[in-house]
């Protein structure tokens, strides 16, 4: 697409709009979301039947996402839920088409430069919220003075400042010009601060534990001697053992410094009866969103755990829940395709080659405690993934 076309704006402008709203809980107590996601939907859909119709070659599309999709689609026939599965159902499908399209019609560059507007301007509404209007954008409750900015949880506020971080970083190794490059920098820190401001150890320690993971595979990249790459994964593998065998004793200790508990705030009340519901329907699952509103799933864990809870609290027991262990099964097999084609493709000298795998690492960190795999309406990580997926079938992570 032809750049200062009109069109081209409005890409980037529904699109910048689309990542805002799927930020998690962004702005859910400030706009109409849905009624804004409605209007974005509306016009990727219009403009991918027409990329569809008037190009002439075929958009290139991740099979393995609109499986997992497909599916979703499909658990409507067992979900007490129907309505809302089949929602949610649409939303999670025109996401990912949004994605695939934005990743067959731009380079990496631009849409990378893309996601780093829509996190600074989070980032800039967070902090905004915070001074002009404490009483939403400050806890006053349950973690009093934690920032919330326009999320409705400081957890939320950090988990996706942490995101937009490993963006820019990724983003600085491909921008030419010094002053943006410093631009980046400043953006980067100012959502440092909101991490610590929100007072969300978890996920100050996740942009901790995720750069040591990028730092590790850049060194093994690097190192071209095969036998000093064993000793180095034997000496690693040994250095993991006996870290998470100390740390079982040190656990509550370690725990209080960072002001947590060995329970992780209750969620491991939250894992037990999720679990226990999960095994009940194992198989399919109780059906995409069908684990909120009035469902028996969500009244028994209710019943179970005393306390009002919103979610599971992690992303492999959300999954679960939805989808079942076929759709999981499923979700690994996409996931075996994603880490193949990510390593087949990386390049020491390009650092932009390991962002797949390291927003996979972020992922995987991220989802032990959040839910945050497959989103309808908050959809960041997965309509990510399906960009993600989308670029290395296009192989398109060396175009920048």
């Amino acid at each position: 697409m032809k750049k200062n076309s009109i069109l081209f704006y409005l890409d980037n402008v529904f699109f910048v709009i689309l990542i805002m709203m799927l930020s998690w809980t962004a702005f859910n107590e400030w706009l109409p979301k849905r009624a804004i996601l409605l209007i974005v939907y509306i016009y990727f859909i219009i403009k991918i039947a027409l990329y569809i119709f008037l190009k002439k070659s075929d958009m290139v599309v991740s099979i393995t996402s609109l499986i997992i999709v497909i599916l979703c689609f499909i658990s409507f026939f067992w979900s007490e839920l129907p309505n809302m599965t089949l929602t949610s159902s649409l939303y999670l499908l025109v996401e990912s088409l949004i994605m695939m399209y934005m990743a067959n019609e731009y380079k990496l560059k631009h849409i990378l430069k893309l996601f780093f507007t829509a996190g600074y301007l989070i980032a800039i509404f967070s902090f905004a919220a915070a001074i002009l209007a404490p009483s939403l954008g400050i806890d006053n409750l349950k973690h009093i003075g934690a920032w919330e900015g326009i999320f409705t949880h400081k957890n939320n506020l950090a988990g996706v400042m942490v995101f937009y971080i490993l963006i820019g970083s990724f983003l600085i190794s491909i921008v030419q010009k010094s002053k943006w490059k410093m631009f980046i920098i400043f953006i980067s820190l100012f959502q440092v601060i909101l991490i610590v401001l929100s007072q969300s150890t978890t996920s100050f320690l996740l942009l901790i534990l995720t750069y040591l993971l990028l730092l590790v595979i850049l060194i093994f990249k690097l190192i071209k001697n095969y036998y000093l790459k064993m000793a180095l994964s034997v000496y690693l593998a040994l250095f993991v053992l006996s870290s998470a065998m100390a740390s079982l004793y040190y656990l509550p200790i370690l725990f209080g410094y960072f002001g947590k508990d060995t329970s992780f705030t209750g969620r491991d009340l939250i894992w037990e009866a999720g679990l226990s519901l999960i095994d009940q329907r194992w198989l399919t699952g109780y059906g995409y969103m069908g684990t909120l509103g009035d469902s028996s799933f969500r009244s028994k864990l209710l019943s179970y755990i005393n306390f009002e809870v919103g979610t599971l609290h992690s992303g492999y027991l959300e999954s679960l829940a939805y989808i079942g262990y076929l759709g999981c099964f499923l979700i690994v097999i996409g996931l075996i395709v994603f880490i193949i084609r990510s390593i087949r493709q990386l390049n020491s000298n390009k650092i932009i080659t390991f962002l797949p795998i390291t927003f996979l690492l972020y992922s995987f960190v991220i989802n032990t405690q959040e839910s945050a795999f497959i989103g309808s309406e908050f959809g960041l990580i997965w309509g990510f993934y399906v960009l993600l997926h989308t670029i290395l079938i296009l192989k398109k992570t060396n175009e920048v």
